[in-house]
């Protein structure tokens, strides 16, 4: 049987409304979940003390989006999940508010985090979007073999 690309593999995995349908919702969930206590999403509860900039909200819209895809595809276990969540802890360090974490500025203290934690938080967006595209990967890969021996 020939193998298929990465992109037919992928459409074919989201090909199903269903699974479409999931995605989406767990996407605005995780949107939502992340965004409003980051401050991304306006809200009266919670108040941003670094202005955010346009990379926070793609890496918040990157990390929900793919966050979201990574939940939707049926599979009953995966050994990547570890790597996804890796994915999505690094991607909520990457747009959350650096000195609004009370546990890490009481831990490394506020000079240190906007002087060397704040400069590799893009980085750490890309890492995060690297780790979760490559998990889906695995994911789509390990449910189509599934579907492949039934």
């Amino acid at each position: 049987m020939k193998k298929r690309g990465k992109l037919e593999r992928l459409a074919a995995a989201f090909s199903d409304w269903k699974t479409l349908a999931k995605a989406a919702l767990y996407a605005v969930a995780i949107l939502l979940i992340l965004g409003i206590p980051t401050a991304l999403i306006p809200n009266p509860v919670f108040h941003r003390m670094t202005p955010s900039n346009a990379l926070d909200y793609f890496f918040l819209l990157t990390t929900s989006l793919l966050a979201g895809a990574y939940l939707a595809i049926p599979a009953k276990t995966c050994p990547h999940d570890v790597k996804a969540a890796g994915g999505g802890v690094l991607g909520l360090l990457a747009f959350a508010c650096p000195i609004c974490d009370k546990l890490l500025v009481l831990l490394l203290g506020t000079t240190f985090l906007m002087a060397y934690f704040d400069p590799i938080r893009p980085l750490l967006g890309v890492i995060s979007i690297v780790l979760l595209l490559y998990a889906i990967d695995k994911k789509i890969g390990k449910s189509e073999r599934k579907e492949l021996t039934v």
